[in-house]
């Protein structure tokens, strides 16, 4: 702004730069010259022209004969159209501008969005709603702080009244601006969710064609630092390790002796009753069985957790991996219970036939066919019914280990779903 240039005001309106002359002229043009208000660099306020001798001693004059003064309005108007051009000019070039930086401003939200939407959450609607929402949150308060930076300027209005506050409407600049910052708040805060989705893409492509646990480690052995690989594998070697001791805690059940078969025209008493004992005991390991069983699935759980941990993986995929985990435990653990309850059944009907043997040592006879033949049909019946309870029993457990091969088939198929994201 020029030292001595003067501004006049057209209502709420301050219009200048002006020379002190082209004010003077243009004042003496007004109805009332003095109540116009003027100001300059060295106002502290808005004042009246009438206040103001520099501006108003000269309206007080007549004016020239020569007619300078209808000359002067004229030539500042021819100068200032030319400005009013130019500044236009300017405005629209730079309304452009901006417009074109908005758009690609959105453009690239846009792309990265859908990046991001893709490589962490597989373009769900629950993924592309938390993704929406964390971008308009972190969009709406970077807005908030920007209109409040401007609430600390404020200008004097022209009639030098009151002061109020600089309307704000953001510019396509500023618009672009805070949408290309957003993105990159979005962006940090997901930036483990992105690094994840990366590894796993990797790894299920790396996994295509693998289908059993040493083609896994051969995959691992080629890319050791692939955290999807590396949970893939831990994963699976902690389910067949809880599959071992699972068999060998069903083992342990059964004394070795109940696998022997029994001639019942030859066996003594004393073989009858350590078959008897045995039995008990098996029906005792059978209903004892369920609780060291849960520990072994607790057991994996906490493993596995502890792994993923140590990869530093997010606490998203972490709980996520643990819930397909904690539904497959869910579905062994009542099969296992079923079938733990269905062989103690089996040992107690079938120790109940031999507890009516030892006490018949000696009244029964076994024909040609294997069959016993007891004196009493009491106690024919009672065996008859010990025998049929054995028949429900064993029935049950057969049904029961065909739905245990079953859901192993499933399993498997899902765990080749899994590594080959088909």
């Amino acid at each position: 702004m020029a030292e001595d240039g003067w501004f006049y005001a057209e209502g709420e309106r301050p219009i200048g730069p002006v020379t002190c002359d082209a004010l003077v002229a243009l004042l003496r043009n007004t109805s009332d010259p003095g109540k116009v208000k003027v100001w300059r660099t060295s106002f502290p306020d808005w004042q009246d022209a009438k206040d103001v001798p520099q501006i108003f001693d000269q309206i007080s004059r007549p004016p020239p004969l020569s007619g300078k003064r209808l000359e002067r309005t004229p030539e500042l108007v021819r100068e200032a159209q030319p400005t009013e051009k130019k500044n236009e000019t300017k405005s629209a070039q730079k309304t452009t501008l901006g417009r074109v930086v908005l758009v690609i401003a959105l453009a690239i939200v846009l792309c990265v969005g859908g990046f991001f939407s893709t490589v962490i959450y597989n373009n769900s609607a629950v993924g592309i709603a938390r993704l929406i929402g964390e971008f308009m949150g972190a969009a709406l308060f970077l807005l908030v702080l920007a209109w409040l930076t401007t609430l600390a300027k404020r200008v004097p209005r022209a009639n030098g009244e009151s002061r109020r506050w600089r309307r704000w409407h953001p510019s396509d600049h500023t618009t672009a601006f805070i949408l290309v910052i957003t993105l990159l708040v979005v962006g940090l805060n997901n930036r483990q969710l992105l690094l994840d989705g990366l590894a796993a893409q990797e790894g299920q492509a790396t996994l295509k064609d693998v289908r059993t646990p040493d083609q896994l480690e051969k995959a691992l052995a080629k890319n050791p630092s692939n955290s999807f690989l590396q949970f893939a594998a831990h994963v699976l070697k902690e389910a067949q390790e809880t599959d071992r001791l699972t068999q060998k805690l069903s083992d342990e059940i059964e004394p070795p002796s109940l696998a022997k078969n029994i001639d019942y025209a030859k066996t003594t008493r004393a073989e009858l009753e350590a078959y008897l004992r045995d039995l008990k005991t098996a029906e005792a390991n059978a209903t004892a069985a369920m609780p060291r069983y849960l520990a072994l699935l607790k057991d994996e759980r906490r493993r596995v957790e502890t792994f993923m941990q140590s990869l530093q993986i997010d606490k998203g995929a972490v709980r996520d991996a643990l819930s397909g985990i904690d539904k497959r435990h869910t579905r062994t653990a009542d099969l296992g219970s079923k079938m733990l309850t269905a062989r103690a059944d089996l040992y107690r009907s079938l120790g109940n036939q031999f507890a009516i043997l030892v006490e018949q040592f000696g009244n029964y006879k076994v024909d040609a066919n294997g069959r016993i033949i007891f004196s009493s049909q009491q106690t024919a019946d009672r065996y008859n019914a010990a025998s049929s309870e054995f028949d429900t029993a064993a029935k049950r457990l057969s049904e029961l280990q065909e739905g245990l091969k079953r859901f192993a088939q499933f399993q498997q198929e899902g765990w080749e779903r899994f590594i080959s994201s088909k």
